[in-house]
């Protein structure tokens, strides 16, 4: 039987971290299907192909909020870097992901309340172009 406990102890310390973390991916391009152009009377929108993801962070609220927060921590390396946001748990948190290199291509997800860490990672093969990137909350 303390076999048994110990086992369980043992499972839920390693385990269950690791199932509470949010696991979110910025998409690394949107289709140019995504991103219409509403031209206004008299004018032509068009949009050329699909944008590429340029940036990332945390907001304290929904995007129209522009609560963009600054991070606790950030790690460089050679090709990448890991970025650490702390906050109390129910604060409202969101990640936004821009494109094109503007802010003015965003899309944005509600994370979980509960979360008291982000740590949002990326990887470029080449300076300014990003080809992985996790934001795992906890």
């Amino acid at each position: 039987m303390m076999r048994i406990q110990t086992l369980l102890l043992w499972l839920a310390t390693v385990a269950l971290p690791s199932m509470a973390d949010e696991k979110v991916f910025c998409p690394l391009e949107l289709p140019k299907e995504s991103v219409g152009v509403s031209a206004p009377a008299g004018w032509r929108g068009y949009s050329s192909g699909v944008v590429r993801l340029t940036g990332f962070g945390m907001m304290a609220g929904p995007p129209e909020s522009m609560t963009y927060l600054v991070p606790a921590d950030s790690k460089k390396r050679r090709s990448g870097a890991t970025t650490i946001w702390r906050f109390s748990g129910g604060d409202e948190k969101w990640i936004f992901c821009t494109y094109d290199r503007s802010a003015a291509i965003q899309i944005s997800k509600r994370l979980q309340d509960s979360a008291t860490e982000c740590r949002l990672t990326y990887r470029e093969d080449r300076p300014g172009n990003i080809v992985e990137m996790e934001a795992a909350c906890r």
